[in-house]
């Protein structure tokens, strides 16, 4: 599958409603999206990237999503099963210093209803801990 989510299910419309909001890259429209016990997991893992809960998160992340000048991500394949959702993308980034960085993942999202509505509680993202400590640093030295 390239391009989107094709939001066929709940499951899949809150997904894609989750992802759609990180590519506006303002935190401000992902976090009524996630749950209040959210968690965000790297793997393998690395002492530089810790587990996150959702203000820690957002911490981290915000101003790294912010300092991008472009973030767009192609499925390669999405899975789903009862409370989650599996997916293989490629996040084309693009820092504000023009370095342009490919960011391959393998990511499990489990979902949980809360308030009658289908929200991201954990977030598990695989990927290259090289390429993941690059986006960081090009991110934090962009601010």
């Amino acid at each position: 599958m390239s391009g989107g989510i094709n939001p066929t299910t709940p499951q899949l419309k809150a997904v894609k409603n989750f992802i759609d909001a990180y590519l506006t890259r303002d935190v401000k429209n992902v976090e009524p999206l996630i749950s209040k016990d959210f968690k965000f997991q790297t793997f393998p893992k690395i002492t530089e990237h810790p587990d996150e809960a959702k203000d820690a998160h957002f911490e981290r992340y915000g101003p790294i999503l912010t300092s991008l000048t472009k973030l767009e991500i192609t499925y390669h394949e999405v899975i789903e099963a009862p409370g989650k959702v599996i997916f293989h993308a490629t996040a084309d980034i693009v820092t504000a210093d023009g370095t342009e960085l490919d960011y391959d993942s393998l990511v499990i999202l489990t979902l949980v209803e809360e308030d009658g509505v289908l929200k991201i509680a954990d977030f598990k993202d695989f990927s290259d801990p090289e390429k993941r400590t690059r986006v960081h640093a090009l991110a934090q030295k962009a601010k």
